[in-house]
C-alpha cells in the first residue's frame, strides 16, 4: 500500500486523497479461514522453539496491519511475536530500505549483527544486507527463486523450518522434523533475533 500511496502521489494526488482512493479499492485477502493458507511449515512448532531457546521473534511485512494481525491470531502465533512492522504503519519506509530492520532492532534492544532476517523476497534479503545484520537467509517457499534471493542472501534454504538447524546450536531443532502437526500455515516475513 505504501508503494501504491507513493506511485498516486507521483501522479500528483496529496497523500490524503492517495490513502483515501486505496482505501476505497484497496481489498484484503481473506484472512477468516487458515483454509486459503498455504501450507508450507509448522509456524506454531517453529516460533515455540524458538522461543524456548531464547530468540526474539518479529515480523516485518509490507502487507496491512489489518490483515496480518488476524493472519497471526488465526495461526496461534500472537503470543510468540515481539513485534510487528507493518506496511501501512505510520512513517513506515519500504523495503529494501533498512528502516524496519532498524526500528524492530532498536524496539527489541537487540544488535543488528546478532539479528538473522529470513525473507523470501529480493526486498527482504536487500533490506537485511543494508541494515547489515548478522545472518540474511533466503527461503525459496515463497515468492522469490534461487537467482532473487543469492545475492544479498548469506544462506538460501528450501523451506523456513530448513533455518532452525542454522541458528540453533545441539540438537534441540531435530524436534521439529519429528512431529509435524498437518496444519494450515502461511509464511510471514520472519525476523527472528537471537
Amino acid at each position: 500500500m505504501v508503494e501504491l500511496t507513493k506511485l498516486l502521489e507521483s501522479e500528483g494526488f496529496s497523500t490524503a486523497q492517495a490513502r483515501d482512493i486505496l482505501n476505497d479499492i484497496w481489498e484484503e485477502g481473506d484472512s477468516s479461514s487458515t483454509e486459503t493458507l498455504k501450507v508450507l511449515a509448522d509456524l506454531e512448532l517453529l516460533f515455540k522453539i524458538l522461543k524456548k531457546n531464547d530468540v526474539k521473534i518479529a515480523i516485518s511485512t509490507s502487507d496491512s496491519r489489518s490483515g496480518t494481525m488476524e493472519t497471526i491470531k488465526e495461526l496461534h502465533l500472537e503470543k510468540y511475536v515481539d513485534h510487528i512492522v507493518c506496511g501501512d504503519d505510520q512513517n513506515i519506509v519500504p523495503k529494501p530500505d533498512p528502516y524496519s530492520a532498524y526500528k524492530i532492532c532498536s524496539e527489541l534492544g537487540v544488535d543488528p549483527s546478532e539479528t538473522v532476517m529470513v525473507g523470501d523476497t529480493k526486498a527482504d534479503v536487500g533490506m537485511g544486507r543494508s541494515a547489515k545484520l548478522g545472518w540474511n537467509v533466503g527461503v525459496l517457499s515463497g515468492v522469490g527463486n534461487s537467482s532473487d534471493l543469492a545475492g544479498d542472501a548469506d544462506h538460501v534454504i528450501s523451506s523456513i523450518k530448513d533455518m532452525l538447524p542454522l541458528i540453533l546450536p545441539g540438537t534441540e531443532w531435530q524436534q521439529y522434523y519429528k512431529y509435524r502437526s498437518g496444519k494450515s500455515l502461511a509464511f510471514f516475513n520472519l525476523f527472528s533475533i537471537m
